[in-house]
C-alpha cells in the first residue's frame, strides 16, 4: 500500500511540477513575442497618431471641436509632438495590458500548483493538518463505525476543497507551516521567498482582475513574474525537502511538450 501511494504522490508531483513550469514557458512566449511586436507596430502607431493628428488640426470637419483649434494646437506642443504623445500612450497601453496579462495568468498558476503541493502532503500525512480542522462539528452519529483516521481523512477533504478556493496567501501559509524551511533555505539560485512582495502583486492581481482602472503597473515587470515563478519551484523544493518527494524524470519527459 506504502508503494502504490507513494506511486500516486510522485506521479501528482512530476505532474505539478511539469505544468507549472510548462505554463510559465507560455508567458515567457507570449511576453517575448509582445516586446517584438512593439518594436515592428512602433512606427505604424507612430504614423496613424500623426495622420489623425494631423487630420484633426486641418480637416475643417473639426473646425467646431475646439473653442480655439491654433490655441489647443499650441496647447499640446503641434502636431508632432501630439502624435509623438499618443503613439507613447498607446504603446505604454499594450505594455501594461501585457503586464496585466501575465500577472494574472501567473498568479493562477502559483496558485492552482501551491494548492496541488497541500494536497501532496494530506496525501502523505493528514495528521499534519489537525491544527487546521475545526473539531467541534464533529457529531456522534457521524462517528459511529469509524476510526479517527476516517474521521480525519473526511475532515481534511472538506478543509481541502474550502482552501482550493480560498486565497494564495493563506496556501504559502500553510505549506510553509507544513514545511517548517531552516532559515537558510535557499534551493533556488538568486531567489529569496519574500512574503510582502507577494502580498502586494496578490493586491495587485486583484486590482487588475476587478478592473480598478487607475492600477498603476507592476513595478519591475519582467522581475516581477519571474519572482512569481521562483516562488512556485520554491514551493516544489520545500515539499520535496520536507517530505522527500521526488520528480520521476522519466514521467517529465514523457509529458514534456515536444
Amino acid at each position: 500500500m506504502a508503494d502504490i501511494l507513494r506511486e500516486r504522490v510522485t506521479k501528482k508531483f512530476t505532474h505539478a511540477f511539469h505544468i507549472s513550469n510548462a505554463k510559465f514557458m507560455n508567458i515567457n512566449s507570449f511576453r517575448r513575442v509582445a516586446e517584438i511586436a512593439i518594436v515592428t507596430a512602433s512606427k505604424q502607431v507612430l504614423d496613424e497618431a500623426y495622420a489623425t493628428a494631423n487630420s484633426i488640426f486641418h480637416d475643417p470637419e473639426y473646425d467646431d471641436l475646439f473653442v480655439d483649434k491654433q490655441g489647443a494646437l499650441k496647447a499640446v506642443g503641434g502636431i508632432d509632438q501630439l502624435a509623438v504623445d499618443q503613439a507613447k500612450f498607446q504603446l505604454q497601453l499594450f505594455r501594461d495590458s501585457v503586464d496585466a496579462a501575465s500577472l494574472v495568468f501567473a498568479h493562477s498558476i502559483l496558485d492552482g500548483v501551491a494548492f496541488e503541493y497541500c494536497e501532496i502532503v494530506a496525501m502523505l500525512d493528514s495528521t499534519l493538518f489537525e491544527g487546521w480542522i475545526d473539531d467541534r462539528q464533529i457529531r456522534l452519529k457521524d462517528m459511529k463505525g469509524k476510526t479517527y483516521e476516517d474521521i480525519l481523512s473526511e475532515k481534511v477533504g472538506r478543509f481541502l476543497k474550502e482552501l482550493e478556493k480560498d486565497s494564495l496567501l493563506k496556501k504559502t501559509n500553510l505549506l510553509f507551516t507544513l514545511g517548517q524551511p531552516p532559515k537558510d533555505f535557499a534551493p533556488v539560485r538568486g531567489f529569496k521567498f519574500d512574503r510582502e512582495r507577494l502580498e502586494k502583486l496578490d493586491i495587485k492581481r486583484h486590482e487588475i482582475v476587478h478592473e480598478k482602472i487607475d492600477t498603476a503597473p507592476l513595478q519591475k515587470g519582467e522581475d516581477d513574474i519571474r519572482f512569481i515563478r521562483d516562488t512556485a519551484n520554491f514551493l516544489m523544493a520545500l515539499v520535496s525537502k520536507r517530505f522527500g518527494v521526488k520528480i520521476d524524470p522519466y514521467l517529465l519527459v514523457k509529458d514534456w511538450p515536444k
